[in-house]
């Protein structure tokens, strides 16, 4: 599943794009475990890698600065309440690590769920998240979500205007027809790859409601 969806993203990213598998690292000496998807800037920092390639040499394999990656990615077949916890800890130990300039957005990417369908499917699969991340309110180890046919959930810190308060918004948008959530979720990796916004090209701002918002 990890090879095929950096097929996915390799068909879309810009050529500085590289992708990996392996551990990250930080200058303290702390080290994340094993990531299933790394998104890192060829023309940034160079991983440091052990130099082990996959069969088609589409991905480097071994341990990776975390200065130079963009995305830290968990890739799930079937999500289940085992494989959810399994992204959280994973994630977790990516959020942790100490970086001098950025840290790298932490993502779910799942192929299906085993939740029922439903209109409401996107946020049953919140509910679940908030009862597997203790942080989903403050700092939560995954920053997006995309489950193909369920929707794209994404953090947002933000001030409010009325009060100029700082707050977290969850933000999602529901399953579309063509998958329209997974052209958001690409839309929203290559902003901030590049710095350049898509999303009006693929989806009305109005597509995107907000799930949750908590004052800080």
């Amino acid at each position: 599943m990890e090879e095929m969806t950096s097929d996915l993203f390799t068909r879309y990213f810009p050529n500085r794009c590289g992708f990996g598998k392996g551990q990250i690292q930080d200058s303290f000496g702390s080290e994340s475990k094993e990531v299933d998807i790394i998104v890192f800037d060829r023309d940034s920092i160079p991983p440091v890698c052990h130099g082990i390639k996959n069969r088609n040499e589409k991905r480097v394999e071994g341990f990776f600065p975390v200065e130079s990656l963009w995305y830290a990615i968990e890739v799930k077949k079937s999500l289940n309440n085992n494989e959810l916890r399994d992204a959280v800890e994973n994630m977790e130990s990516v959020k942790n690590l100490r970086s001098h300039i950025k840290n790298p957005v932490r993502m779910l990417f799942a192929y299906s769920s085993n939740l029922i369908d439903s209109d409401m499917n996107i946020k049953k699969e919140f509910e679940r998240y908030k009862k597997a991340d203790s942080g989903w309110n403050k700092n939560p180890a995954i920053q997006v979500i995309c489950i193909i046919g369920k929707g794209y959930l994404f953090v947002q810190f933000a001030k409010r205007n009325r009060d100029n308060k700082r707050v977290l918004l969850w933000k999602y948008i529901k399953d579309q027809t063509n998958y329209l959530e997974v052209a958001c979720c690409l839309a929203g990796m290559i902003n901030t790859i590049t710095g350049q916004v898509f999303d009006p090209y693929l989806f009305d701002e109005s597509t995107i409601q907000i799930l949750e918002e908590i004052e800080l």
